[in-house]
This record gives C-alpha cells, structure tokens and sequence, in this order.
C-alpha cells in the first residue's frame, strides 16, 4: 500500500520538474571600448564592438558570433598603411581592459584582442593593410 501512493506522488514531481532555459546572454558593454586608433586611422565603436560604417579609411569584410558566444569577432582592411605594432591602441571608459596584439608575420594580419578581467566577453579584430597604388592611365 506505501508503494502505490508513493507512486502518484513521485509521477508529480517528476513532471513538476522541467528544463529551465539556461540561456546566458553576455553584455558587451562591460568592455566599454570605443575606438581603435591606428597611425592616424580611427575605427569608432558602438557598444557591441561593430565598427562604424562608411569610412574611406578602411572596409569591413567579415564578423562572427553567435547569441550565446561571450566572442565577437570583426575582420577589417585598412587602405594605405604599413603600422608598427606600437601605432596600435585601444580606448575604452574603463582602465581595466586587457589588450592582446597579434602579429601573423605570414598573413600580414594583426588580431587586437580586447578583453577584461571578471567578465567573459571578449572582442577579437583581424585586421589587414592593404597598400592602394592609383592606376596609370596609358596613353
């Protein structure tokens, strides 16, 4: 008799219980950057890291992440600079920010990755140079 009533009881709790939606969403503001200043070239930043279109400076070719990823990634090319590696900084509201600078000697890329210490979002930039050389007009 314990056995039976224990089972009606145990069906309801079992079915009381379901999955509950996990799903983490990430805040890119903590980051708090807003530019990337290379050489004389500024990419301004909005709050999730997307560069700001219709620059002459430079092209957007490529990002990457998904709604649940604490990464955001963005591949750039910059016309008509060749920077040194102490040309590159990045502006943030916050002191605390880490910056990693990647240099790819095979590919001519740099990765500027941004991060900041107690959170787990991140950006990550490759970016190119392109040297832009106008065409002569033949005669």
């Amino acid at each position: 008799m314990k056995y039976f009533l224990l089972l009606p009881v145990l069906l309801i709790l079992l079915t009381g219980c379901s999955e509950e939606n996990n799903t983490v969403t990430y805040n890119f503001s903590v980051l708090g950057v807003e530019k990337i200043i290379i050489d004389k070239t500024i990419i301004t930043l909005d709050s999730i890291g997307f560069p700001a279109k219709g620059s002459d400076s430079y092209a957007i070719i490529g990002y990457g992440y998904g709604d649940t990823s604490p990464i955001r990634s963005y591949d750039l090319v910059i016309w008509n600079i060749m920077p040194a590696e102490e040309t590159i900084s990045v502006k943030s509201k916050y002191e605390d920010i880490s910056t990693e600078i990647e240099k790819h000697a095979d590919s001519g890329f740099y990765n500027i990755i941004i991060s900041r210490k107690g959170f787990n979002e991140k950006f990550i930039y490759k970016i190119g140079f392109m040297q832009v050389v106008p065409s002569s007009k033949s005669a």
